[in-house]
């Protein structure tokens, strides 16, 4: 009876260190944001804010994958503002820097046209931009709410592209075009009748170009210099004012300089790691199949003080740089034996023949348990084999 009893208890008991053993917290509620700022371009942004505070929180939980449920648990909205262009809504974020959601309405190219026609008929007048501007195309920046509206202008023999660059904001941001309306008096057979008059030798080519604002003819010796050009300093190029015909610069021939010779090997520039690279390096380790709220931090040895932070959140790798304030371990890696490993065809096999105790270290923080709920051994036997 009594060994009955002691059998009992001793299944219970294994039971019991069975369940706490799989059911040990893990925090998988654990989420980093891979950016400050989430961006939406939308053909039509949201009429008011009840559903413009729906669409960003639908967009915040497509982008970090964290279930509806628990999206106040860590998101909590803190300032709405818009425009007629855009909504911005900001949330403070539990363990994370603020997040500002933007809803920006996208550019058409008949709305980017309607602005830069307006910024050139107040820049140069309604008539000038009537007899010498024709749009030729409207080019939609693909990763943001700009574009670009390009024009051909047109004045006797001259034809030349001018473009105004628009922002989100609807603003012009660049603009390669006329300073003020300009008379083309010029044409190209003048432009190359006064540079021959004035000592430019034959053959010539002339060509127009917009330069600081203003149109010139740009008039170039079709030629092989020899060695006494460059020491007689012989012309071969004139910029030719397209209104008043006066030669506003004049280019020599000038030898280029000899490069010296490197008398030493130049010290190779180290460029910093890109939080990319250090994406391709754990996802070859398997780090998708690390259980939500593994906290990885990785630094860079022998190199600029470069730390990354890995953190498994919500079915996403996310890498940042930066430290973690309680990570699971830190994998300490050579900057050389990393980079080798990444332009290698195989990251793993590059390291399991390559790695040793002074070029690849790893911590643990945690307790073995805790390290096995949450997936560590997959790694440890992929770089095992």
């Amino acid at each position: 009876m009594l060994k009955k009893i002691f059998l009992i208890i001793l299944l219970l008991t294994g039971i019991s260190l069975a369940i706490w053993y799989f059911t040990l917290p893990t925090d998988t509620d654990v989420l980093m944001l891979e950016s400050d700022t989430l961006t939406i371009y939308l053909d039509k942004i949201p009429d008011n804010e009840h559903d413009a505070i729906s669409l960003a929180k639908q967009e915040i939980i497509n982008s970090t994958n964290i279930p509806k449920k628990k999206f106040n648990k860590h998101f909590k909205l803190i300032n709405t503002s818009n425009t007629q262009f855009q909504w911005k809504l900001v949330y403070s974020v539990k363990d994370n820097p603020d997040l500002s959601v933007f809803l920006i309405k996208k550019l058409s190219a008949d709305e980017g046209f309607d602005i830069s026609n307006d910024y050139i008929i107040n820049k140069l007048g309604i008539d000038y931009f009537k007899d010498h501007f024709v749009q030729k195309k409207f080019d939609l920046d693909p990763n943001s709410a700009s574009g670009t509206a390009y024009y051909t202008y047109k004045a006797g023999d001259i034809e030349l592209t001018q473009w105004i660059k628009i922002g989100e904001d609807r603003k012009v941001k660049q603009q390669y075009l006329l300073n003020e309306p300009q008379k083309i008096n010029i044409n190209k057979e003048q432009a190359i009748k006064i540079s021959k008059d004035n000592g430019l030798i034959e053959p010539l080519t002339a060509s127009p170009v917009l330069k600081n604002g203003k149109i010139y003819w740009v008039v170039t010796r079709q030629y092989t210099p020899t060695e006494q050009d460059y020491v007689n300093k012989t012309f071969f190029k004139f910029d030719i004012d397209a209104t008043t015909g006066k030669i506003v610069k004049k280019y020599v021939y000038e030898k280029p300089s000899a490069t010296l010779a490197l008398t030493a090997t130049p010290t190779p520039i180290k460029t910093p790691i890109q939080a990319s690279q250090i994406k391709s390096f754990v996802d070859a380790l398997k780090f998708r199949e690390l259980k939500d709220g593994a906290m990885v931090q990785m630094h860079i040895m022998n190199s600029f003080e470069e730390d990354f932070s890995v953190v498994k959140s919500y079915g996403k790798t996310v890498v940042k740089e930066g430290k973690l304030e309680n990570p699971d371990i830190t994998i300490k890696i050579d900057r050389i034996l990393l980079i080798n490993a990444l332009e290698s065809n195989d990251i793993v096999g590059y390291l399991k023949q390559n790695a040793n105790s002074n070029n690849l270290i790893v911590e643990t923080h945690k307790d073995q348990l805790t390290l096995y709920n949450k997936g560590y051994l997959k790694i440890y036997n992929t770089l095992k084999g």
